[in-house]
């Protein structure tokens, strides 16, 4: 397991229950869920994602995003110019009913937290 704390509230990110081509994903703070993300044909997408981002060396401009390919989760992370990341989180749950879920969250981090991001998500995704 890993996660990802906002330095700014309680919002909280965690990947845990990683089982072959399955993680479970939970967003907390003003509210809590979860989904299972399928990985098949991209297992090591969230870790690239962070390695990229901890390689560099100083704020980047744009937004990186990793998806799953039942685009029913991703990731999109931007830096301000003094360092602040903001993690947009995107989860949808939908099943063969009219009734289906969608949340997204943000939430803050440091751009100095990116190494410890990265070798936690190494930790678990490998």
């Amino acid at each position: 397991m890993f996660s990802i704390k906002s330095t700014l509230s309680s919002r909280e990110l965690v990947f845990s229950e990683r089982f072959d081509e399955y993680f479970r994903a939970d967003i907390k703070g003003d509210i809590a869920t979860s989904i299972n993300v399928y990985t098949y044909t991209d297992e090591s997408g969230i870790l690239r994602l962070f390695s990229e981002l901890s390689s560099l060396n100083k704020p980047w401009q744009g937004v990186r995003i990793w998806e799953s390919s039942e685009d029913d989760f991703s990731i999109s992370v931007s830096c301000s110019p003094l360092g602040q990341v903001l993690i947009e989180v995107y989860l949808s749950k939908s099943t063969a009913s009219p009734e289906e879920l969608t949340v997204k969250m943000s939430l803050v981090t440091e751009f100095g937290q990116l190494p410890k991001i990265a070798q936690d998500a190494k930790a678990f995704f490998e």
